[in-house]
């Protein structure tokens, strides 16, 4: 039942150290060739230049951010 449900999913990330809830972006805002990236929760940002990566830590960690709005790149946050 979802009492259960949730019971071992709060054992298993006790037991994994993980977060209650795993970081989440909030909608982009863009204005003046800028995007400003925010997020809840903990978590580390990455980036690539590919989808598929390879992902490497931001060298900007800050919450929120802004950059600008040229060329591709992609992000992600990590738990």
């Amino acid at each position: 039942n979802e009492v259960g449900i949730s019971l071992f999913d709060a054992s298993i990330r006790w037991l994994l150290k993980l977060p209650d809830s795993p970081p989440k972006f909030n909608a982009p805002a863009v204005a003046n060739g800028q995007i400003t990236l925010s997020w809840t929760g903990a978590g580390t940002l990455e980036e690539a230049a590919a989808v598929i990566g390879p992902w490497f830590p931001s060298g900007n960690q800050a919450n929120p951010q802004m950059i600008s709005a040229t060329g591709t790149k992609f992000f992600r946050l990590k738990p």
